[in-house]
């Protein structure tokens, strides 16, 4: 059954069936064509005997010259005939057209009338078979047969002679009619069938056999890609499938297979890299707690036990942010729908983060925004936590932040956040947006924060199609500037 389903079945199947029809349908055009083209030329060297048959009888008048008894004369003449009746040799008597326009003759055996035909003068059909005695219609189904396959043809003989007057009959005209078998070229056309018969399924298994091993030598490559990748796993995403260099689509989807694993590769190893990351950050809040809770319970100091709870508080509240931007960070990785997506005004989320800035008494922070507030089609709470990343993370190097919301000159908005705090260096402009990345002034836990925030703002920024650089503000401080683009969403 899997091979029935497998494609190189079915394309086989498919294949040889459509040149199976072309075939069938061919070759019954040629028996036709055949078969017509043998009995036209039956029929015209029939014509031509009979024509020649009357050119001989204008010339046996014009020698003889003789007047009486014409008509029997010219109708002696019945035409070529080639057909059998009852296995006996037939013969054609004479021939009279009759005032219904039909001609009438006798099938002569041995000299004697067998039947009388009524024959189309025209086409040379036979219309009805009459018995020469009864003269009532004759039901012989071998004779019928047998006429089946013969070809008639008639001509009038006057056609041939300049005294009409000498045709004059009182029966009727007199006519030339001549028969001739179609045995041989029904013979032929059966040889022909035969021959078909056996060239057709011959062709067709050679057909069907050159498919089966093209299909097969085509999908090949794809045997050994599905091979490769069977044995790809988790533990060895570094392996690639093998690339045909026959440059068509299954080269194609290679290629594409082979990016997939390479970005397969490096989401795994970003993710493990994550897991160590991750590890150590949190080992250090949670030994300090360990440690600052060993000491209070081995000192009653009062003074000293104040200050441990203040340490386990920091800690406290690093490791809940720092689970909180663990928590955002693998909801980005997840999260892929819209639907909750709406226009977010950035004014009113710079200015509620100023005001929390502010009240916190970390920096002081100043929103700057164009007449006609920016907005953007996206998650609100994603958008929120972009803004206060970028202005907590001012305000831990600086003094005085400016966050300044209004449209590029193309229309969409963009949001710059400037400080007049240390700066960043070039060399560490891409360093900074990696997970758990603080530059060396920050790595002091008590003032530095979790390394994540500005990894969860590129994150966010990537997520709503916007582009985020970081350059240097006109204070010398660091200036982030965050550039959105179309809707992801296609609004």
């Amino acid at each position: 059954m899997k091979l029935l389903r497998s494609i190189r079945f079915r394309i086989t199947a498919l294949a040889t069936a459509l040149v199976a029809v072309t075939l069938v349908v061919a070759s019954l055009a040629i028996l036709t064509l055949v078969r017509a083209d043998l009995l036209s030329t039956a029929e015209e060297t029939l014509s031509a005997a009979l024509e020649e048959q009357a050119l001989d009888l204008e010339q046996a008048y014009a020698d003889l010259a003789f007047e009486a008894d014409f008509d029997s004369y010219v109708t002696t003449f019945a035409g070529p005939s080639d057909f059998e009746v009852a296995g006996q040799e037939a013969e054609l008597g004479s021939f009279l057209q009759d005032a219904d326009g039909m001609a009438y003759g006798d099938v002569l055996l041995e000299d004697e009338a067998f039947a009388t035909l009524v024959l189309d003068p025209t086409s040379g059909e036979v219309i009805q078979l009459i018995d020469p005695v009864s003269q009532e219609p004759l039901e012989d189904a071998e004779l019928a047969g047998v006429l089946d396959d013969v070809q008639f043809g008639v001509i009038d003989p006057e056609l041939y002679f300049n005294d009409p007057e000498l045709m004059a009959a009182e029966s009727g005209e007199p006519l030339l009619v001549g028969a001739t078998s179609l045995d041989a070229i029904e013979a032929s056309v059966d040889a022909l069938q035969d021959a078909l018969l056996l060239i057709v399924p011959l062709l067709l298994t050679t057909f069907a056999a050159l498919a089966w091993w093209l299909v097969g030598r085509a999908l090949k490559p794809v045997v050994s890609i599905t091979a490769r990748v069977n044995k790809i796993s988790s533990a060895n995403l570094e392996q690639r499938v093998p690339v045909p260099s026959s440059g068509d689509e299954v080269s194609e989807l290679a290629v594409v297979m082979n990016r997939m694993l390479a970005r397969l590769q490096r989401g795994d190893e970003r993710q493990r890299q994550f897991s160590a990351d991750a590890s150590h950050e949190l080992r250090s809040p949670l030994a300090t707690l360990r440690t600052a809770a060993e000491l209070i319970h081995r000192h009653s100091d009062l003074e000293r036990a104040r200050g441990l709870a203040s340490d386990i508080v920091a800690e406290s509240d690093r490791l809940d942010d720092l689970i909180g931007d663990l928590l955002e960070l693998a909801r980005l990785d997840e999260d892929s729908g819209h639907d909750s997506w709406e226009d977010v005004d950035l004014v009113e989320l710079a200015q509620a983060e100023a005001a929390r800035a502010e009240l916190d008494g970390r920096a002081t922070v100043k929103v700057v925004s164009s007449d006609i507030a920016p907005s953007v089609h996206g998650s609100a709470r994603q958008l929120r936590r972009l803004v206060a990343n970028l202005v907590d993370n001012a305000c831990r190097h600086a003094d005085s932040v400016v966050v300044t919301v209004e449209h590029c000159p193309e229309g969409d908005p963009v949001l710059v956040v400037a400080d007049d705090g240390p700066g960043v260096a070039p060399e560490q402009a891409d360093k900074i947006f990696e997970r758990f990345s603080r530059l060396s002034e920050a790595r002091d836990r008590h003032s530095g924060g979790t390394g994540l925030g500005l990894a969860l703002v590129k994150a966010i920024s990537e997520r709503h199609g916007a582009n985020i650089e970081v350059g240097r503000s006109s204070d010398g401080g660091a200036e982030f500037t965050v550039r959105f683009g179309p809707s992801p969403t296609g609004r």
